[in-house]
């Protein structure tokens, strides 16, 4: 394939790329979706406390996902101190909560990759050309 050709075809990728975008935000909660703010901040920062601060997940949720050991869990739910469905729903919100992050720090990285592999054919390009 020639590079003029390779390089207007990574143009597609974005239009692919921002649909897959929407699609996962979409398959979301939105009592779970972090702010755009938190999500734009998580290429540069520690986030291992956004849970804690984002305001998403109530105390009792963050306290749940916190325990260390799941026959305490059982025991809470057993004796009525929580439910199956609060533990399920503390989960699901955490995970909810890495994967909007993860997703973020991975775009970044692909955006990144995508810059280097499109200006490698560029200098490509102008090689040939030259």
């Amino acid at each position: 394939m020639p590079v003029a050709t390779q390089i207007q075809d990574t143009e597609g990728w974005r239009l692919i790329c921002a649909k897959k975008q929407a699609q996962l935000n979409a398959a979301i909660p939105i009592q779970f979706r972090l702010p755009a703010m938190t999500c734009a901040m998580s290429g540069d920062a520690d986030v291992r406390d956004i849970a804690q601060i984002s305001g998403v997940m109530t105390a009792i949720q963050l306290a749940i996902t916190e325990v260390k050991d799941a026959s305490e869990l059982a025991a809470r739910i057993a004796s009525g101190e929580i439910s199956s469905a609060d533990v399920t729903t503390a989960y699901c919100a955490r995970a909810a909560i890495a994967h909007q992050l993860v997703r973020e720090i991975k775009a970044r990285a692909d955006c990144r990759l995508a810059a280097c592999q499109r200006s490698s054919l560029i200098d490509r390009l102008k090689e040939q050309r030259s």
